[in-house]
């Protein structure tokens, strides 16, 4: 299973040119959200320079028809944080699949998969969270799966500045835009998972650009002066007018 979330991984790196990145761990740690974490404050531009020759996604190389890992040198850090979780979520709606349940929503710390209906014969009813804590949209799923990335729950501030746990592997440094949460839905729990997180790091141009060429229904929440703007892809929208 680990190959296959690996390999499952490095093929959504390859699609966001590496804005998901499974080897950024050193860089996460660095910047003080990781369990190496030592202090919450920016490291100096040294540090950051040594960290960010470990990252990089191309320096890790999957087989499964082995199944076997390769690591072009000895101290990449897999961080799966971003993929386990709707990984995990796959799994079991596999599990219960091949029991032949056909109702159920299965959900991993805010990743979830559908099939089926609730006990009331509907869809399921999914809200997403609004970064103030409120409920922003309530979508009917059946047979889909969504996540969600945020950068308003894990963050600090260090001399009136904001950092956020969600670390762009190109820049080596926490994103800086103004895109507060992404919502994807799919197939499959994993790849959501994983692209919510890519798409928080592009942020909202860019992420916006990329959902919309892949055909991936994606939800972004923006912060502006007056709240929170939402902008969705077509594929998104089609969803979320079908109930």
């Amino acid at each position: 299973m680990l190959c296959a979330a690996v390999e499952a991984s490095l093929a959504v790196s390859k699609l966001t040119d590496g804005a998901f990145d499974i080897t950024v761990g050193p860089l996460v740690n660095l910047w003080g959200f990781g369990p190496d974490s030592v202090s919450l404050e920016p490291p100096d531009d040294a540090l950051i320079d040594a960290a960010r020759a470990r990252v990089g996604y191309a320096q890790l190389q999957a087989d499964c028809s082995q199944p076997a890992l390769r690591k072009s040198r000895p101290d990449i850090y897999i961080d799966l944080s971003a993929y386990a979780k709707g990984f995990a979520v796959d799994r079991l709606a596999e599990l219960l699949d091949n029991e032949r349940i056909d109702n159920y929503m299965v959900e991993i710390g805010g990743e979830l998969r559908t099939r089926g209906h609730n006990e009331d014969g509907g869809n399921w009813r999914v809200a997403i969270e609004s970064p103030s804590n409120t409920v922003q949209l309530v979508l009917h799923l059946s047979g889909e799966a969504m996540a969600t990335s945020g950068d308003y729950r894990n963050y600090y501030e260090f001399n009136g500045s904001r950092y956020s746990h969600t670390i762009d592997p190109r820049r080596a440094r926490p994103v800086s835009h103004n895109l507060a949460a992404v919502s994807v839905v799919s197939e499959s729990a994993g790849f959501a998972d994983a692209m919510a997180t890519a798409l928080l790091v592009l942020g909202p141009e860019e992420g916006m650009r990329l959902a919309t060429q892949q055909h991936v229904a994606a939800y972004f929440q923006l912060r502006t002066d007056y709240g929170f703007e939402e902008l969705m892809t077509p594929a998104f929208r089609d969803i979320a007018t079908t109930e």
